[in-house]
C-alpha cells in the first residue's frame, strides 16, 4: 500500500511518456514560430580588409623599395637613391665684389697686446725685428741755422716731453722689388706738453723710411739714438685717417700702428732742447 503511494506520487511530479511528447511538441512548434537570426555581412568584409591591411605593410616594411627612385638605406647609414637626379641644384661660388657677397668677419687686432712683428705678421707681411742694431744709418738732412731750429719748433704741431717705455725696429723686405722699409716704433709716456695739446698720458708712436741700399737699419733724424727709458722732447704729428704706407702692395693704415708720428726726437733736461747743435731753452718758444 504505502509501495503504491509513492508511485502514484512520482507520476504527478515527473510526467509520463506522453506528457513528455505532448511537451516536446510544444516546444518545437514554439520554436519553429520564432524570427530566424541573420548573421550581419559588414562582419565578413572587414575582416577580409583587415587581413589585407595586414598583408600590404608586411610588404612595404620587407620591400622598401617598392617605390622607384625612393630614399634607401644602406649598411653604412647613408641614405641614398638607385638613379641620379638630372638636375643638380646650382650653388655660384660668389668672389668680392660680386652681388650678395658676404664678406668674411675680419679677426679683431689689439695691437696694445700684440707685438710689433705679430701686428704686422697679422697684417700679412715677412717682418723681422732688428735687435740692438750696431749700425743705424740716419737719412740726409739740411743743416738748418740756429733760428731756423727755433721756428720749427715753434711751428710744430705737437711738443712733448716724453719718457720711451717701449721700442721697435722692424725691417721688411719687399720680395718684388729692392726696397726695404725700415719701421719705428715706440710707446711714450707723457710727462709733459711743451707745444699744442695731448690728452693721453701713454701713446704709440711710428715712423718709416725705405731705401734699396744694403743697410743693417735706417732712421729718420733724431730717432736713432732713442733707447728705452730715455727722456727726450718730441715733435709729433697726429696720424690722420688717409695716412696710409703700400709696403709690397699691402696697404697700412698708419694708424694701426700708432696714434702719432715721430717727426723728431731731441735731447730735453726740463729746461733746454738740443735741437742738433743748439741748446734752445723752452722759455724761448713763447
Amino acid at each position: 500500500m504505502k509501495n503504491e503511494q509513492i508511485i502514484a506520487s512520482w507520476n504527478k511530479i515527473e510526467p509520463g511518456d506522453s506528457a513528455n511528447a505532448r511537451m516536446l511538441s510544444a516546444i518545437m512548434e514554439q520554436t519553429a514560430n520564432l524570427p530566424k537570426n541573420r548573421r550581419n555581412p559588414r562582419l565578413k568584409w572587414g575582416a577580409l580588409a583587415a587581413c589585407f591591411l595586414v598583408i600590404v605593410c608586411v610588404i612595404v616594411i620587407s620591400h622598401p623599395q617598392i617605390t622607384p627612385g625612393a630614399p634607401t638605406p644602406n649598411p653604412n647609414g647613408m641614405i641614398g637613391r638607385e638613379d641620379e637626379p638630372d638636375v643638380y641644384p646650382v650653388h655660384p661660388i660668389l668672389k668680392p665684389g660680386d652681388e650678395g657677397y658676404i664678406n668674411p668677419p675680419v679677426e679683431p687686432i689689439d695691437p696694445e697686446t700684440m707685438s710689433a712683428t705679430a701686428l704686422l705678421t697679422h697684417l700679412g707681411l715677412n717682418a723681422e725685428v732688428i735687435e740692438n742694431p750696431t749700425n743705424i744709418t740716419v737719412s740726409e738732412t739740411p743743416h738748418v741755422s740756429r733760428k731756423d731750429a727755433v721756428e720749427i719748433l715753434k711751428n710744430a704741431e705737437l711738443l712733448a716731453d716724453c719718457t720711451v717705455e717701449k721700442i721697435s725696429r722692424i725691417r721688411i723686405l719687399e720680395p718684388d722689388s729692392e726696397n726695404v722699409w725700415f719701421i719705428t716704433m715706440m710707446t711714450l709716456s707723457r710727462n709733459g706738453t711743451i707745444r699744442g695739446r695731448i690728452e693721453e698720458e701713454q701713446f704709440r708712436v711710428v715712423n718709416a723710411a725705405v731705401t734699396n741700399e744694403p743697410v743693417e737699419f735706417l732712421s729718420t733724424p733724431g730717432l736713432e739714438n732713442c733707447r728705452e727709458q730715455m727722456r727726450a722732447a718730441f715733435i709729433l704729428r697726429k696720424v690722420g685717417e688717409s695716412d696710409v704706407w703700400s709696403i709690397d702692395e699691402t696697404e697700412i693704415a698708419v694708424k694701426v700702428l700708432g696714434e702719432y708720428f715721430a717727426v723728431n726726437c731731441m735731447g730735453y733736461d726740463g729746461e733746454c732742447i738740443q735741437y742738433g747743435d743748439y741748446s734752445i731753452p723752452v722759455a724761448e718758444l713763447d
